[in-house]
């Protein structure tokens, strides 16, 4: 499993905690793939992080920049909702990356 936690702002990560915000756009510098696992982190005005607080979304499909508009070198991901066993798993995974260094 590949998790990929990320700062999110806002107004971005309270529209995706609603279910109307479905993709993301981001820089590639992470090899995005189908099947990875975000954990979306709040950012406060300030910049920020907000404890405890982290959505977790599936990638569904990547759709490659420099095309329709999209920068080359971007990336926008479908996301998916995610269920309680997923979410769990994803956390988990993120602890024993914190651990491993």
């Amino acid at each position: 499993m590949r998790v990929h936690e990320l700062k999110t702002v806002g107004e971005s990560w309270d529209a995706l905690d609603l279910h109307v915000k479905r993709a993301e756009v981001r820089f590639n510098d992470r090899d995005f793939r189908v099947d990875d696992y975000l954990v979306l982190r709040r950012l406060d005005d300030a910049g920020e992080v907000v404890p405890d607080l982290g959505l977790v979304r599936r990638v569904m499909h990547v759709f490659e920049g420099g095309r329709f508009g999209i920068e080359p070198g971007y990336v926008v991901l479908s996301l998916a909702i995610t269920g309680y066993q997923d979410q769990e798993a994803a956390f988990a995974a993120l602890r024993e990356q914190a651990a491993a260094g």
